[in-house]
């Protein structure tokens, strides 16, 4: 794209190694990204038809890895491979013959996806976030179930609490949060910002008659204090309760 560096073949074996990712104006200060997934599959189908799935999942994520060949001698290691500045996301959902459920748990680390100066990117439409919605230095938990009350009658809710910035020296789970998110104290020297607390309620309604759907969609916002900035990688906490709806109505047709 425009603005970007650009890469030919002999540039692959550079990349895949992460040479100069943490050197500032190389030609390859990129961000590199790991992760370990590992899931259960929980076989209770065996003792009832109505559940069809149910599965425990876990991931650890990280936009860095130490590695021994690095320039940057905070990271590197003598042939260990540490995930940097580490993010969780631990999940459960389950599926019967009528119902979806899921529940997640995420916490990003401060640092993810704000190591390097990226260009400018389209993050949001119209102060709404595009993708994962509220970003890095964040604790949320999301409860979500898609309910088939008839053949052509469906109800999707979700219910969700967020917190952000997740780790301060006055927060109550301060030494989980360090052990969890590899912090390095990064927050050593900054001063305290205030917290922001937010929860949401959405409902979506869907019927379908022949070769079409329509469906609705309302969802309430509270935050006790918010983000002002529109990009999901930066905050910018303005001290204030806010309470506001989002509301749609669409339709499918298929051919």
């Amino acid at each position: 794209g425009d603005g970007r560096v650009k890469y030919g073949f002999g540039d692959i074996w550079p990349l895949l190694k992460g040479d100069g990712e943490n050197t500032p104006g190389s030609k390859y200060d990129n961000e590199g990204h790991a992760a370990i997934d590992i899931s259960f599959n929980i076989p209770l189908y065996r003792w009832t038809e109505s559940v069809r799935i149910m599965k425990l999942y876990y991931q650890v994520f990280a936009t860095d890895v130490a590695v021994p060949w690095i320039e940057d001698e905070a990271k590197k290691t003598d042939w260990t491979f540490p995930l940097w500045d580490r993010s969780h996301m631990l999940g459960f959902n389950i599926i019967t013959n009528r119902s979806y459920i899921a529940v997640e748990y995420v916490v990003t680390n401060e640092s993810y996806l704000a190591n390097h100066n990226y260009p400018e990117e389209g993050y949001t439409y119209q102060g709404l976030s595009i993708g994962y919605p509220y970003g890095r230095d964040t604790e949320s938990i999301i409860l979500r179930q898609n309910w088939y009350i008839t053949s052509r009658f469906s109800l999707e809710y979700r219910i969700g609490f967020f917190k952000t910035p997740v780790y301060q020296n006055n927060t109550m789970f301060k030494s989980l949060y360090k052990f969890l998110l590899r912090d390095n104290d990064v927050r050593k020297n900054k001063p305290e910002q205030p917290t922001i607390y937010r929860s949401f309620l959405s409902i979506e309604p869907r019927y379908r008659f022949s070769t079409f759907i329509i469906e609705a969609y309302l969802r309430a916002d509270g935050s006790n204090n918010y983000d002002d900035d529109p990009n999901p990688a930066q905050l910018r906490i303005i001290e204030k309760d806010k309470l506001f709806w989002t509301g749609g109505f669409g339709f499918q047709y298929f051919l």
